[in-house]
């Protein structure tokens, strides 16, 4: 029964998809001539965070204390030549555990650390010469973690290891996708402006691409105060409105801050690519009795397109192939070949109300006629039904089924991760099921509904 409603649910989407699709084909803009404004943000956040608990019952008189801290770094860079993502992370956790009713007396420390660095880079040639231009990219993946276990009582170390994972993929192509961050909210911002009768006329094709960009800039400026982050990107952007004839008052103000701060366009880019890719890599797991070694090299192809239909609809789609050789003393999996799809659509009727629909394909093909398929589909609605009510609802199912039931496939977190795609593509991306073990036949849905209702 759930089956047969989830395929009939896939149908109805399918014919709301293509209806929309032919509703908003025709649109006043050339998506594909927007170029996204020169930029380079970076930022940084530190956390930190102490606790304590303590519990009693009729076995154990148990107490924790613990501290942690967060350090996070990101930079993001886009120029003509140039697409650049960093971010870094470093995160540690110190708590003490002890138990006084305990025989023997129970008191042991725990210690976490974890380190990630990630970059994308990529490196256009001729991008200004027309055409479909070709790059290299090169990046860098360096997951550690790190855990130990001391008992306090002995001085000794209980459980010890450290487990990483090291990835340097190196790709070639052709093609670029553009990121579209601030065209439909011009668009939007513009229509809503005309609507009310402050625009005589519609901005032309030239004024639109131009406040995007201003949108973007003042968006993406360094403001370290949000009260003045705020009032500085009001004033920059109606400042450019009343420069090209649009006046200042209430009215503006109110649209201008509605759509600034409240709307929701979803996460856009426009083009497409083609990329070959080397990905070497290598996993220690390094334990006090058993260390571990895995390593592999992959030979991977991708496609992606991504396209603007209108500032209602945006649609994207990739393709996803490799081959795996693994060496390893975990996971046994020996050489392997993938084949991805996805599909991801997302509708804006209203810069309050959004749709995202994502249906995708995976195939991981083993040696000795092992294999494991998965199929899945995710839809999320933000449904805005007044000022004061809105709904959040969706659903996600997945379908995992191994050709050997009765036998597990475990495969490197590489090769079963969407992870590693460029970060101005990851439009709408919906991660894998958690974990790389595969078992048996498996089925996963999932619904869910929230309403919010704001009573003054």
């Amino acid at each position: 029964m759930i089956k047969w409603i989830i395929e009939k649910s896939i149908i109805t989407c399918i014919i709301f998809l293509l209806f929309a699709n032919m509703m908003y084909a025709q649109n006043r803009l050339q998506y594909n001539k927007y170029v996204f404004p020169d930029l380079f943000v970076q930022g940084l956040n530190l956390t930190g965070n102490a606790e304590y608990r303590k519990s009693n019952d009729q076995n154990s008189e148990l107490s924790r204390s613990e501290v942690n801290a967060d350090l996070n770094y990101f930079s993001i860079e886009n120029k003509p030549d140039i697409q650049r993502y960093r971010h870094s992370l470093i995160s540690g956790s110190y708590s003490r555990i002890s138990d006084n009713n305990s025989i023997p007396f129970m008191k042991e420390s725990r210690t976490y650390f974890t380190s990630n660095y990630y970059q994308e880079y990529r490196k256009y040639f001729n991008p200004k010469n027309g055409g479909m231009p070709l790059f290299w990219e090169i990046d860098q993946l360096i997951d550690i973690f790190a855990f130990s276990n001391d008992d306090l009582n002995s001085g000794s170390n209980v459980f010890r290891f450290i487990d990483a994972e090291i990835a340097f993929p190196v790709k070639f192509g052709v093609g670029r996708i553009e990121p579209l961050a601030g065209l439909p909210l011009a668009e939007f911002l513009a229509d809503d402006l005309l609507e009310a009768g402050l625009m005589d006329t519609l901005f032309g094709q030239d004024k639109i691409f131009e406040l995007a960009q201003k949108i973007v800039t003042v968006e993406n400026a360094r403001v370290f105060d949000s009260r003045r982050a705020r009032i500085y990107r009001l004033t920059e952007i109606s400042g450019w409105l009343e420069k090209h004839g649009v006046p200042s008052g209430i009215q503006s103000f109110s649209i201008l801050n509605d759509n600034l701060f409240f709307a929701q366009t979803g996460i856009r880019g426009h083009g497409k690519f083609h990329s070959l890719g080397f990905v070497p890599y290598v996993a220690p797991d390094l334990t006090q009795i058993f260390p571990l070694l895995e390593y592999g090299f992959g030979l991977q192809y991708e496609f992606r397109r991504a396209k603007n239909i209108s500032k209602k609809l945006h649609h994207d789609w990739g393709l996803k192939s490799g081959y795996f050789a693994v060496s390893s003393d975990i996971f046994q999996s020996g050489n392997v070949f993938l084949l991805k799809a996805r599909y991801a659509l997302t509708y804006v009727p209203i810069t309050r109300t959004i749709l995202t629909v994502v249906p995708r394909f995976s195939l991981y093909s083993l040696e000795n006629d092992r294999g494991v398929i998965e199929t899945g589909i995710s839809v999320n609605l933000t449904y805005f039904i007044n000022h004061r009510l809105s709904l959040n609802s969706g659903i996600q199912y997945f379908s995992i089924e191994n050709s050997r039931p009765f036998s597990t496939v475990v495969l490197p977190s590489l090769i079963t991760s969407d992870f590693y795609s460029f970060e101005f593509y990851r439009t709408n991306i919906v991660r894998a099921p958690a974990g790389n073990s595969f078992k048996n036949k498996t089925t996963d849905l999932f619904l869910y509904a929230t309403l919010s209702y704001n009573l003054f």
